[in-house]
């Protein structure tokens, strides 16, 4: 039978004996939230494309990470750092605003617009994530690799084991929503544009 790819809630646990279920945070987010920098039609004429995941090969490219992550504190540190939008957005926007040479009034304004922009990211973000529902990875390798055996992150302090994949565990919590589009991108993406 056909796998159904849509996002499933976790079961997590602290390691000391609490458990708990996800369940997916803020579904209404695309669909009740107000624009401030989009028109409804520029709103309604956006979507993101198909998601069209090769999973076998996803797996694949996940582990080989996570188990070059395992051993590199440097690459530890970028995923630290860059998981949190707030140490690494407003880090960026003030060295672009010094590098660029902007006054208070022009810094505060360019601030503004990002932060509309951001926004409605994230009105379009949460709309297309509930539109696809697609799987976590997470739930893609316990799922595709299940009872075989992989060589990855371990956890804090235990660099690279093999394990089932059942067990497998990213290096940083999944988030309880659904994988595709990703938020972090529609986030980013006003800084780039």
């Amino acid at each position: 039978t056909q796998k159904n790819w849509n996002w499933e809630p976790l079961m997590e646990s602290d390691g000391r004996g609490y458990f708990t279920r996800q369940e997916h945070v803020t579904p209404h987010c695309g669909f009740t939230g107000r624009l401030y920098g989009l028109s409804e039609a520029e709103y309604e004429s956006f979507s993101s494309p198909w998601p069209d995941y090769d999973y076998c090969f996803e797996s694949n490219f996940v582990l080989d990470k996570t188990e070059v992550l395992a051993t590199s504190d440097l690459q530890k540190m970028e995923v630290e750092l860059f998981d949190s939008k707030f140490t690494s957005l407003l880090p960026l926007q003030i060295q672009w605003s010094i590098k660029s040479g902007f006054s208070e009034f022009e810094f505060w304004y360019y601030d503004m617009a990002l932060v509309i922009a951001m926004y409605d990211a994230t009105m379009l973000v949460w709309r297309d994530k509930i539109l696809f529902n697609r799987i976590r990875p997470t739930t893609v390798m316990q799922e595709l690799r299940g009872e075989s055996t992989v060589s990855s992150y371990a956890g804090p302090g235990e660099g690279v084991k093999t394990m089932l994949g059942k067990d497998w565990n990213p290096y940083k919590r999944t988030m309880p929503h659904a994988e595709y589009p990703s938020g972090s991108a529609f986030f980013f993406a006003p800084f780039a544009g």
